[in-house]
């Protein structure tokens, strides 16, 4: 059975492989994904409280269990990884449902800084 953390250095892996071919909407979609993994592992280590039974939070309420549950973190760093949650989510938003958009260089490059942000933030890499 894959792990969280598992599942974000998968991700991670396949955002790589896809940015390198240019698939900018598919290197979002897995660069949210290496960063939500990460993030769902570390938040599970103190709680698993989830609405609906998940095994994770909800997607769109990521940013609360950040400030809920990573205490031990500064406000400042705590609003930093939450902001970091909200662009990926946005991007991935943008890339995975609004087919009219196209995703740049610029864009996808930036999901990848901000995955990596996160996972190394929450000791994944």
């Amino acid at each position: 059975m894959a792990t969280w953390q598992d599942m974000s250095l998968a991700a991670m892996k396949a955002a790589r492989l896809l940015a390198g071919r240019k698939n900018h909407r598919s290197a979002i979609n897995r660069a949210y994904y290496a960063a939500f993994s990460a993030m769902t592992n570390e938040i599970r280590k103190r709680t698993h409280e989830f609405p609906r039974g998940y095994e994770h939070p909800p997607h769109v309420r990521v940013g609360s269990y950040i400030k809920r549950f990573l205490t031990d973190r500064t406000k400042a760093h705590r609003d930093e990884l939450r902001d970091a949650m909200a662009r990926l989510y946005a991007a991935r938003v943008e890339a995975d449902y609004r087919h009219e958009s196209t995703p740049t260089d610029r864009e996808m490059g930036n999901a990848m800084v901000d995955a990596l942000y996160i996972m190394e933030s929450v000791g994944v890499i």
